[in-house]
């Protein structure tokens, strides 16, 4: 390889990865941007008017609320509790079924319709919500 060409191979590396790179700071840093700003203000849907910035008062008063740091201690243990359970379930069912045996595609099925089913359950139960299939009730016509 000549010694221009791997600088070249470098620049359109970065060339072409720049939209891909410029597409995840679009959707991923800008809403976590927006929050920390937002985290620094008044901005509040029960608040009537416009928002103010308050600095770091947001954050002082939830750091003395006993009830942020019980909720912060539960969950802690939730997440640590149900990860080292999925850890172990997972990998005892990627155990047993790592090597053939009569009815391991029934096995298999068994194992993943569980984790597929709820996810589509919840979409339906999100369209519904946000589109239901029935109309809702009409007012009796003393209460138009």
């Amino acid at each position: 390889m000549r010694p221009g060409q791997r600088q070249r191979d470098i620049r359109t590396a970065y060339l072409l990865l720049s939209p891909a790179v410029l597409l995840l700071l679009t959707v991923l840093a800008y809403p976590l941007g927006w929050e920390i700003w937002t985290s620094f203000t008044s901005l509040s849907p029960l608040q009537d008017g416009g928002t103010a910035f308050v600095g770091l008062e947001n954050y002082r008063r939830q750091f003395s609320d006993s009830q942020f740091w019980s909720a912060t201690a539960v969950t802690l243990v939730y997440a640590v509790v149900t990860s080292a359970a999925k850890l172990a379930l997972g990998l005892g069912f990627a155990l047993l079924l790592a090597r053939p045996f009569r009815g391991r595609t029934l096995v298999f099925l068994a194992l993943f319709l569980p984790w597929a089913y709820p996810a589509s359950v919840s979409v339906i139960g999100w369209y519904w919500t946000l589109s239901p299939p029935i109309p809702p009730p009409t007012p009796p016509s003393w209460a138009r």
